[in-house]
């Protein structure tokens, strides 16, 4: 079951930064491991981490530049 989550934070995190960075699929696997019914926790928790989507994402966009 637990790779269930770790394939679908890795499809999470590659839509949102490009790349399948493995410390955001780890924290977002866990998240959706801990999480298991979608509720506002949930929620938080993913808005929590817009910060390190967005540095993921920019750091992507520097280096294929």
């Amino acid at each position: 079951m637990l790779s269930f989550y770790l394939e679908t934070a890795k499809k999470y995190v590659k839509n949102a930064t490009g790349t399948e960075a493995d410390h955001l699929v780890l924290i977002v696997a866990s998240i959706f491991y801990e999480y298991r019914v979608s509720e506002e926790e949930m929620g938080k928790a993913f808005n929590a981490l817009t910060p390190f989507f967005v540095q993921e994402a920019m750091i992507n966009g520097a280096t294929t530049d």
